[in-house]
């Protein structure tokens, strides 16, 4: 018993003296090794904890791993860790993500997740480099990285094993051998080597190059095929050691083989089957296809063998869910019937298929067979068919196939509806049990006029099942199809055109008692230009009698100023080809010479078969001369704001001054309130005289006086060039700025004028945008404008804001709301923005989605042209 427990320590022991010297392996390894148990890090070794600036792992252990990451990125690495341990991707899996360190700082680092069994659980390995400054020696790592999930060793310069991983030691043991390999020669453990496996770890250690061989090996009478990796580990321009990642692809070889048999005795029907053969696996990778298949989809073997059936676009995309369900069916065993389905070719073109699945097994391995055949032409014609029947029964006009008896031999629904009779009923009926005036008489007289003039129409009246009558046109047409003779009849219920033409004549009527009666001029005027018509506010406004307008022209009343003739005759000419011209606002004479403004409307009408243009006109000469006026008062008021903003200036200038010179004096000997005070008045002449230079802009745009000094402008270099002046504003409010502009985009204007809209927008984003926000700006083209973005995350506008926010003085007050912004300014920028892109002929705008929605700002400039 002593014995046996003594032995049971050593093993024990010896086990312990393993982990102990793999955890050592890993912990001196260049790169951050962790491994994630229920999302907790339960291993992480030293390079890790350095990365992350972490004084021991008594921090980590234990710890959420994804807190360790950037907020934005936590979400998706932890779905992607999900994915792994489920096996629904393959592993091991590269992606490039950011941490987060000890003092919050951001890591960017290249991550190599592996699923692996810890203790007995499922467990993720993840590998981190730290890519902020990438060394030389990175492509020494990627190499190891890039192979941790296969069979590794690590071998020193005398050929001895110094680690291998948890792959290499199952792998032996399937081979048959014992894994006890650490500090022994690989030459002793496997004697089965190729002499020329000590010359190939001679040739790494000397050239320090990657090494990769194919071999065939006889093991206890096993055939082994294997791919091996030599690659060198490099420290101070020495290779010290070699990894050798082997890969056993022996299985892989043999199903290649039984394949390649089997495939010979059907690959004849294959090849030349009349119907496309498609063979794919479980994971719709497409494994096989026939010649039958490029003439029919337009896709070659070498574009379809090895791809994804998913991502090769034959199927539409609001089908593919349907073509996923039934592919799945198949693997579970279902037999389906074949399916129709339309796809289409690699030029583009839609064809029909006929396609039939079903399941294959081969070598162990289930595949899915799918044989098909084009079907595009007989779908065609089944269409046109399904068309026109569809056309006839759904048409509002009532058809009618009628035989030289005048017995009905087909109806359509709409014969049905009006006449109230079920087809079967009809078909059971003559000609005259629904129309009244045809006789059978009548009718075989009608029959031999059809005959001979292949048409004929003619009003008639038809009779319902429940005894009302109403009126149709008619369309009888002969047709002879092989032998058989029919009157093909289309019939319309024409009781609206009647009840229509009663209409016309009673609102002929209206329109003639207001347009006598109408409080405005209007003219109608024939396609020569002349009167055919006025009312009797025409005749009050111009101040001639009706019959002297009546057959006259425009020109020869000479109520047109004469400089406005050239432009009254193109307005009539694009009316009388049917264009639509715009409303304008003009001076006419009256008959005594007096100038009137006028507003004048026209368009094209038509009366009866005759095309007329009728005038509406109305007098604004009251309007016009209040509009003057108020242009006047607001020149004066621009003055007044200018005059004023200047004499206010001046004394701010001088309180300014004064507060400077006293700060720079006497600091000293001022308490800390007395110079707190002095600054406070400082600021306010600084906030004061921002506000008088708005204001003083203001004036100047709305005067109509500012002339641009425009020049070309590199507008992402202008761009650039604001964002640099606010980047301590950006900084001081930790915002992350997202840049999109494309180069050489050249406008023309002034640069002061387009720099300061571009300035005050982006001012808006970094102070109405709680701190740690995001702000991107882009640059697209549209036509022959480019269109300038500015999105923020910030508190965002509601459609009221969004309505006053271009105003004078529209500023939307924040504060003591509770936003984290700071909201000072005098209202005025967003209208001067406003005011210079106009004056640009550009346009600016706002769309946002409400509160704390964040808002974008736009403008659209004309590109300049060469």
């Amino acid at each position: 018993m002593p014995d046996s427990m003594g032995t049971d320590n050593k093993k024990k022991n010896e086990t312990i003296s393993e982990e102990k010297q793999y955890y050592r392996l890993i912990d001196a390894f260049p790169f951050g090794i962790a491994i994630i148990q229920h999302s907790k890090i339960v291993y992480i070794n030293t390079s890790a904890i350095n990365m992350l600036e972490y004084d021991d792992c008594n921090e980590l252990i234990g710890k959420n791993a994804v807190e360790l990451l950037c907020q934005e990125e936590q979400s998706r690495i932890y779905d992607l860790g999900l994915e792994i341990l489920d096996k629904q991707v393959e592993s091991p899996i590269r992606y490039i993500t950011t941490a987060k360190t000890k003092l919050g700082k951001k890591l960017p680092i290249e991550t190599y997740a592996n699923k692996i069994f810890y203790e007995g659980n499922r467990a993720l390995q993840i590998v981190m480099i730290n890519i902020t400054n990438i060394v030389d020696s990175e492509s020494n790592y990627r190499r190891i990285l890039d192979y941790l999930a296969d069979p590794i060793n690590v071998l020193d310069q005398n050929l001895k094993y110094v680690y291998f991983n948890e792959p290499l030691k199952k792998w032996i043991k399937n081979l048959g051998y014992k894994a006890d390999l650490i500090g022994k020669k690989i030459t002793d453990v496997f004697g089965f080597l190729p002499k020329e496996m000590k010359q190939e770890y001679e040739k790494v250690f000397r050239t320090g190059e990657t090494l990769i061989t194919e071999d065939y090996l006889t093991i206890d009478n096993q055939e082994v095929y294997t791919e091996t990796r030599k690659i060198p580990i490099i420290e101070n321009n020495e290779v010290t050691n070699i990894i050798t990642v082997v890969r056993d692809f022996t299985e892989r070889k043999k199903i290649l083989e039984k394949l390649k048999e089997s495939e010979e005795k059907y690959r004849h029907l294959f090849e030349n089957s009349p119907y496309y053969i498609l063979l794919i696996d479980k994971n719709w990778k497409i494994i096989d296809c026939n010649k039958k298949t490029k003439e029919i989809i337009g896709y070659s073997k070498q574009e379809l063998i090895g791809k994804n059936l998913k991502d090769i676009p034959l199927i539409p995309i609001d089908r593919k869910n349907y073509f996923v369900e039934r592919t799945s069916k198949i693997f579970n065993g279902m037999e389906l019937e074949p399916t129709e389905l339309q796809i289409k070719k690699k030029d583009g073109t839609p064809i029909w298929i006929k396609s039939k699945a079903s399941l294959m097994r081969i070598m162990n391995e289930y595949y899915i067979q799918l044989i098909g055949q084009d079907i595009t032409e007989s779908k065609e014609k089944e269409e046109i068919l399904n068309i026109n029947q569809f056309a006839i029964d759904h048409t509002l006009v009532e058809v009618y196939w009628i035989n030289s008896e005048g017995e009905f031999e087909y109806v359509n629904r709409a014969a049905c509806r009006k006449l109230e009779y079920t087809y079967e009923e009809l078909l059971n009926m003559t000609v005259p049990e629904v129309d009244p005036i045809f006789t059978a008489k009548k009718y075989m007289e009608v029959w031999e006029e059809i005959k001979v003039k292949k048409h004929i129409a003619f009003e008639t009246k038809h009779l319902t099942k429940s005894g009302k009558s109403y009126p149709v046109k008619v369309s009888s047409n002969f047709l002879n199809y092989n032998g058989r003779e029919l009157n093909i009849a289309f019939s319309i219920d024409i009781s609206d055109q009647k009840k229509a033409k009663l209409k016309i004549k009673n609102s002929e009527e209206k329109y003639r008692s207001l347009f006598e009666n109408a409080p405005y001029s209007i003219f109608l005027i024939n396609m020569e230009g002349r009167i055919e018509d006025c009312n009797q506010a025409a005749v009050d406004m111009f101040g001639f009698r009706k019959d002297e307008m009546i057959r006259s022209s425009h020109r020869e009343l000479k109520i047109h100023p004469q400089p406005n003739i050239t432009s009254f005759i193109e307005r009539f000419v694009d009316l009388i080809k049917g264009e639509k011209v715009e409303s304008i606002e003009t001076q006419l004479h009256k008959k005594n010479g007096d100038l009137i403004w006028v507003y004048i409307h026209s368009i094209l009408i038509k009366i009866g078969n005759k095309y007329l243009i009728q005038s509406l006109m109305q007098d604004i000469s009251e309007r016009k001369q209040a509009e003057e006026e108020l242009r006047n008062l607001n020149r004066i008021k621009s003055e007044l704001l200018k005059r004023t903003s200047h004499e206010l200036k001046t004394p701010l200038v001088a309180i300014k001054g004064f507060t400077s010179l006293l700060i720079e004096l006497y600091r000293d000997k001022f308490n800390k309130e007395i110079v707190s005070m002095i600054e406070e008045i400082k600021n306010g002449c600084l906030r004061l005289e921002d506000l008088i230079t708005d204001i003083l802009s203001t004036a100047e745009l709305e005067s109509g006086s500012l002339e641009l000094k425009e020049s070309k402008l590199n507008l992402k270099e202008l761009i650039i060039e604001c964002i640099n002046e606010l980047k301590g504003l950006i900084r001081l409010r930790k915002h992350e700025l997202n840049l999109n502009l494309q180069d050489n985009i050249i406008i023309t204007g002034e640069k002061k004028k387009i720099h300061d809209v571009i300035t005050n927008l982006l001012t808006n984003a970094i102070k109405y945008t709680p701190p740690h926000g995001y702000i991107d700006i882009n640059m697209d083209l549209t036509d022959n404008n480019v269109v300038i973005s500015i999105k923020d995350t910030g508190i965002g506008l509601t459609d009221e804001e969004k309505s006053k926010i271009f105003t004078q003085f529209g500023k939307i007050e924040r504060y003591g709301q509770g936003f984290d912004v700071i909201s000072e300014g005098s209202g005025l920028g967003l209208f001067i923005s406003k005011k210079i892109i106009e004056l640009h002929e550009g346009s600016i705008w706002v769309e946002s989605e409400g509160r704390n929605k964040g808002s974008t700002f736009y403008i659209s400039l004309q590109l300049r042209k060469d």
